[in-house]
């Protein structure tokens, strides 16, 4: 009885005490820029914390910090990169997703949204930071930075959910288009100054004002050309507006036409879109049958798949198709490219991934850079590994070894 009672006491024991907390330090790249021959990185490092008995994980203690290195040298990195920071400070806990995604749950992630502010490239490569009405930009000098006042923010008017089919924005993120309460507005996207375009708008309103189009992928090309519309095979309109039922057509002109065959685009000065019919590519990530980007090549409008084979750029009107092999070396497609790039003049895509992807998202290692010229030759891959430039702390933070301070204003 008593060897049974002892064992009953360890049992109840290990049942009741608490359960230790995992802490597993990380980073979460946010943002890339390649600027002539210095690659530019927005990453923060964090806190992840899960316990066995709580339904969701938190994460705390994230700085944002800006990586610059020169692709050029030959150097170690150490000696050939710059890191500022911190860029932003978040030390309280928020839920993960809030630091992944930005979505804002609870009083936490607010506050750890405040802290973070927005900081971004923009489409020349400056660090961007905007608080509510106001904008700074970040200040360079090969030992130090600092905030200065660079205009004020223009917030847009009404709100939109996440992931709302009623904005869009270019591949630099320089411009995006959205509709609200009915009125489709250009804006520039870091400054909130409205750029009245009247045909595009247009187009936007006239796809977005079709009956039962709704799960489209839909791109505007950075030069605002194009605004191309691919839709799904189907969609619920149960979740919206009008009776229950799937959607697998489309109309327009007085014709209808089956989604999982055909798509559209609108093209500067066309007001009326131009149908064509679908195509797929093998091999494409998770058996994707969509695109993952529409480029202007040359005036022209492509197609961007992305296969395990390699990149595929593909003419929505037909023509020859331009693709490259994937290089030597592992990376490719393990995930989605966490960013993408074109540079028209220079005829070169730019795809930015991470080594060691890890937490849905959230990264624990370094860049992955593959640049494809896409007129000259085939893709070439650079793996950077920044974690290098940080240390493990004794309560197992990733601290920078050598950061450049950054002054604000």
């Amino acid at each position: 009885m008593r060897r049974l009672a002892v064992l009953l006491v360890f049992v109840v024991a290990g049942v009741t005490s608490p359960a230790r907390a995992e802490r597993t330090a990380l980073f979460h790249f946010r943002h890339f820029h390649l600027r002539g021959d210095e690659l530019r990185v927005i990453l923060d490092s964090a806190l992840f914390v899960s316990s066995p008995l709580s339904h969701s994980s938190s994460t705390r203690d994230e700085k944002g910090w800006l990586v610059c290195i020169d692709l050029a040298s030959t150097k170690p990195l150490a000696n050939r990169a710059r890191l500022y920071g911190p860029l932003w400070d978040a030390a309280d806990a928020q839920s993960s997703l809030s630091h992944q995604a930005g979505v804002v749950f609870t009083e936490r992630d607010q506050r750890a949204a405040a802290a973070r502010a927005f900081v971004a490239f923009d489409d020349t490569g400056n660090v961007v930071r905007i608080r509510g009405d106001t904008r700074d930009i970040l200040e360079l000098a090969p030992s130090a930075a600092r905030w200065r006042a660079h205009g004020s923010y223009r917030p847009s008017e009404g709100r939109l959910p996440p992931g709302s089919e009623d904005e869009v924005q270019t591949l630099t993120h320089r411009h995006r288009l959205r509709r609200v309460n009915g009125q489709v507005q250009l804006t520039e996207t870091l400054s909130g100054v409205r750029v009245p375009d009247p045909w595009l708008e247009a187009a936007f309103a006239t796809y977005r004002g079709m009956k039962d189009m709704g799960n489209v992928r839909a791109w505007v090309t950075d030069d605002l050309q194009y605004l191309v519309c691919f839709p799904d095979r189907a969609w619920s309109r149960q979740r919206h507006d009008g009776p229950p039922g799937l959607i697998t057509t489309f109309e327009w002109g007085g014709r209808t036409y089956d989604r999982p065959k055909w798509a559209f685009y609108f093209r500067r000065p066309n007001r009326d879109p131009l149908i064509f019919q679908k195509w797929s590519e093998s091999g494409q990530f998770l058996f994707e049958e969509a695109p993952a980007q529409t480029i202007a090549v040359e005036g022209e409008p492509y197609f961007l798949y992305l296969t395990q084979a390699g990149p595929v750029l593909a003419p929505l009107a037909g023509g020859t198709r331009l693709s490259s092999p994937v290089p030597p070396g592992d990376g490719w497609l393990r995930f989605p490219p966490t960013d993408i790039r074109h540079d028209p003049a220079a005829g070169e895509l730019l795809f930015f991934g991470r080594n060691d992807p890890r937490f849905n998202g959230t990264i624990d290692g370094g860049v992955m850079l593959f640049r494809w010229s896409y007129r000259k030759g085939p893709m070439t891959r650079v793996a950077l590994p920044t974690e290098e430039l940080f240390r493990r702390s004794f309560f197992n933070h990733f601290v920078p070894k050598n950061p450049l301070k950054i002054e604000d204003r």
